[in-house]
């Protein structure tokens, strides 16, 4: 899986590089005031009782041109609302409906290197 980000007059990126067939892109969102992008990937894995889906949110950085944060997301009505596109993504909150969630940068970025959950980070 490849996704090249850029514009005519600008330098292009790849962000993700690696190619795996049991994963999917299900949504992605840009960010345009923080630079970022919100991905909700898919991926098939294995557990005891089988096969399963589990969705991961990753962000990436433009300026860094790295990813900053990537977790598990268990939550079926956080991973709904991604996968609809029904919100606006915009200075770091996701906004439906009547309702905002805000990403909390200011953790990841003074826990880089711990591992925090979407509980922590999508409040």
């Amino acid at each position: 899986m490849k996704i090249s980000t850029g514009c005519d007059n600008c330098t292009v990126t790849s962000a993700l590089k690696d190619y795996d067939p049991s994963t999917e892109i299900v949504n992605i969102s840009v960010d345009t005031q923080r630079q970022d992008l919100v991905l909700l990937v898919k991926s098939e894995e294995e557990s005891p009782q089988g096969e399963y889906q589990a969705y991961t949110i990753k962000i990436y950085d433009f300026i860094t041109e790295d990813f900053l944060f990537e977790t598990k997301v268990t939550d079926p009505g956080f991973i709904g609302r991604i996968m609809s596109g029904l919100f606006t993504y915009a200075d770091g909150h996701i906004y439906f409906s009547n309702n905002v969630i805000k990403i909390r940068y200011d953790l990841i970025e003074s826990n880089k290197g711990l591992n925090l959950d979407e509980k922590e980070v999508f409040d």
